[in-house]
């Protein structure tokens, strides 16, 4: 087992689990949620034994707070078995948490609601319904997906602030910096 130390916690390294395994995630949260308004990451780069070391993260988890008390948690891992990929929104009654293969609803507990897999029939059933609503709205909102890339992009480089700095940031403060409009809801 690979030792956890300083030496390779919260470095910074693009490119790594968070953006290739967590991107889907982080680009379903901005669109259900928008941008929250502080981030709080570790990343960290857990190579061990004779594995040779990556210049880039293996896993990354990032506390997302939302106005009016909501949050989300977003874990990303790669190389580290168990793989994973999940995103989980919390309330102050339930929680929801998706991953690749499933939506679960629960209550604060962690009794279980409801789930619902993700392949199959089902899923074919709501990209159909996803496509027709974007070619729907297609001609008014032409730039959404630039403008969601635009701010999954501040999300991961807040995320990969928040990691370094060791204290919660914002992406709003990216987009004043940058002078970029804000996102449209």
């Amino acid at each position: 087992m690979p030792t956890i130390g300083p030496a390779n916690l919260n470095e910074r390294r693009a490119a790594g689990a968070l953006i290739y395994a967590g991107y889907d995630l982080l680009e379903a949260l901005v669109a259900l949620r928008g941008l929250p308004d502080s981030v709080t990451a570790i990343i960290g780069n857990y190579r061990g034994g004779n594995s040779p070391t990556r210049e880039t993260e293996d896993t990354s988890t990032a506390l997302l707070r939302y106005p009016a008390g909501g949050s989300a948690i977003i874990r990303v891992t790669w190389d580290l078995p168990p793989t994973s990929a999940r995103l989980v929104h919390f309330s102050a009654t339930h929680r929801v948490e998706l991953t690749a293969d499933e939506v679960i609803l629960a209550d604060v507990a962690g009794n279980t609601q409801d789930r619902q897999p993700l392949g199959g029939d089902y899923l074919a059933g709501e990209l159909s319904r996803f496509v027709e609503l974007v070619r729907n709205r297609a001609r008014d909102r032409a730039l959404l997906p630039l403008e969601r890339h635009l701010a999954v992009s501040a999300l991961l480089e807040t995320i990969y602030l928040a990691a370094r700095t060791g204290h919660p940031e914002s992406p709003a403060k990216l987009y004043e910096a940058q002078r970029w409009p804000g996102p449209r809801s």
